[in-house]
C-alpha cells in the first residue's frame, strides 16, 4: 500500500514501432524520458505537467508508445512505474495494457535471478494507483489481482495482496472478496505471504489515525519557557541571599525538567507537536522549580536570629550588562568550607573596593536553608554600613 522509488532509472531511446529511426518522435519522447529520470525531485506542478506530455504522447503515437514500453526491462530503476502512475488518469482506457503488463513483469519476476526478483517486480506496486478508484472496469484488475495472489513467485504474490487491501478500501461492503482472499492468505504455507496477510488484516482493522495537531500547546510551551526565563532572573537574586549549595539547585533543575519532559511526551504521543515545544516546557519547569525552592524557603516563621562575620578572600566585577555600562562589583567570603559570593549595586564601587570584612545577620528559612537578612561590609578600624 505503500510506493517508494528510487531516483535514478534506466531508458531504452529512440525506439520505433517498425524499429526505424523517427527524429521527431524520439525528441518528443525523450524530453519526457529525461524529466521522468528526475521524477521524484519535481514539485506538484512539474509532475502533472510531465504526466500530461505523456499521456499526449500516447494518444498520438499509441502504437509506438505500447512498443516503446514493452521494450523497457522491468526493474526499480526503470521508469515504468512513473509511467503506470501517469496512466491511471485515464484507467478505463489502459486497464487491458496495464494487465498485459501484469502478465509481462509476473513472467519476468518468474524467470529473474533470486536476488533481484524484488527489484523486477517492484513497477507493478504503481497499480495501486489504478486499485484505489473505483472506475468502470475495475473488475478486470480486481480479478487479475487475485489471480497474483496465487502466483508462484512470491514477490508477486505480496504485491497482489496489498493490491487487494487497496481496493478493499474503496468500498469495504463492495469489495468484501478481497479481504477473504487476504485471509485465506493467512493459511499459506510461505511463511512471508501468511505473515504479510496478517499484518495487512491488522493494518485494516486498526488504522493509524492521523495525529491531531495541538495549537494551543504552542502557546501553552512559549507562555511557560518566558515565564520559567523571568522567573530564573529573579532566582538570580534570592540565590544571591540564600545560603543553598548550587548543586541543590542543579539537582532541582534537572530532575523537575527531565520529569515534566517525560510526563508530556507521554501526554502528547497521540498529538502532533514538535519535538522543541515539549524541551521548552520541560525547561520552563526546571526554572519554575528552582525560583519556588528559594521563594518558599524565604518564607520564614523562625523570629530567631544571628550574627555572622567573615573575611573578605576576593573582590571583583561583573561584566557590563546588555543594556547598561554598569558593572557591579561582588566580594567573596568563605562559610563552611564553601565559597559564597554576594553582589552590591553599582554604586557602592568604592565600598566594597574598601571593606576586608562582611558582618550578616542570619535566619533559618521554611526549608532550612539560612536566609541572609542583612549585610554590613567592614573595613579596618571602621564600620560601612550596607542593607
Amino acid at each position: 500500500m505503500n510506493e517508494t522509488r528510487s531516483p535514478k532509472r534506466s531508458i531504452p531511446r529512440g525506439v520505433t514501432a517498425n524499429g526505424q529511426s523517427d527524429t521527431a518522435m524520439n525528441e518528443t519522447i525523450d524530453n519526457i524520458l529525461k524529466r521522468l529520470e528526475n521524477y521524484s525531485e519535481l514539485n506538484q506542478r512539474e509532475r502533472k505537467s510531465v504526466q500530461n506530455d505523456l499521456i499526449t504522447f500516447s494518444e498520438r503515437q499509441p502504437d509506438n508508445f505500447i512498443v516503446f514500453i514493452r521494450k523497457i526491462e522491468p526493474s526499480e530503476e526503470s521508469v515504468l512505474f512513473e509511467i503506470y502512475e501517469s496512466l491511471s488518469s485515464q484507467p478505463d482506457k489502459w486497464i487491458d495494457f496495464l494487465i498485459s503488463e501484469f502478465d509481462r513483469i509476473e513472467k519476468h519476476t518468474i524467470q529473474a535471478k533470486s536476488k533481484i526478483k524484488d527489484s523486477v517486480s517492484s513497477p507493478l506496486i504503481a497499480l495501486s494507483f489504478f486499485a484505489r478508484q473505483g472506475f468502470a472496469n475495475n473488475d478486470k484488475l480486481i480479478a487479475r489481482i487475485k489471480k497474483g495472489v496465487a502466483s508462484e513467485s512470491k514477490q508477486i504474490a505480496k504485491i497482489s495482496l496489498d493490491l487487494l487491501a487497496d481496493v478493499y478500501l474503496i468500498d469495504k461492503s463492495k469489495y468484501g472478496s478481497c479481504r477473504q482472499v487476504i485471509e485465506r492468505q493467512t493459511q499459506s504455507k510461505t511463511i512471508e505471504i501468511s505473515q504479510l496477510a496478517k499484518e495487512i488484516l491488522n493494518d485494516l482493522d486498526n488504522p493509524v489515525q492521523p495525529k491531531k495537531k495541538l495549537r494551543l500547546y504552542s502557546a501553552y510551551s512559549f507562555i511557560f519557557f518566558v515565564g520559567g526565563l523571568y522567573l530564573s532572573a529573579i532566582s538570580i537574586a534570592l540565590y544571591n541571599k540564600t545560603f543553598i549549595g548550587f548543586s541543590a539547585i542543579a539537582v532541582t533543575f534537572c530532575v523537575t525538567g527531565l520529569l515534566s519532559w517525560i510526563l508530556h511526551q507521554i501526554l502528547t504521543r497521540k498529538v502532533d507537536v514538535k519535538k522543541s515545544e515539549t524541551l521548552a516546557i520541560g525547561l520552563a519547569y526546571g526554572f519554575i522549580s528552582c525560583f519556588l525552592i528559594l521563594y518558599i524557603n524565604l518564607q520564614s516563621s523562625d523570629s530567631n536570629y544571628r550574627h555572622e562575620r567573615y573575611t573578605i578572600i576576593d573582590h571583583g566585577t561583573l561584566a557590563k550588562g546588555r543594556y547598561s555600562d554598569c558593572r557591579k562589583p561582588y566580594i567573596k567570603f568563605e562559610r563552611k568550607g564553601e565559597i559564597k559570593k554576594m553582589t552590591f549595586s553599582c554604586e557602592d564601587h568604592e565600598i566594597v573596593e574598601n571593606a576586608t570584612q562582611i558582618k550578616l545577620t542570619i535566619q533559618k528559612g521554611l526549608l532550612d536553608f539560612d536566609i541572609v537578612i542583612d549585610k554590613r561590609l567592614e573595613t579596618t578600624g571602621a564600620n560601612i554600613l550596607y542593607k
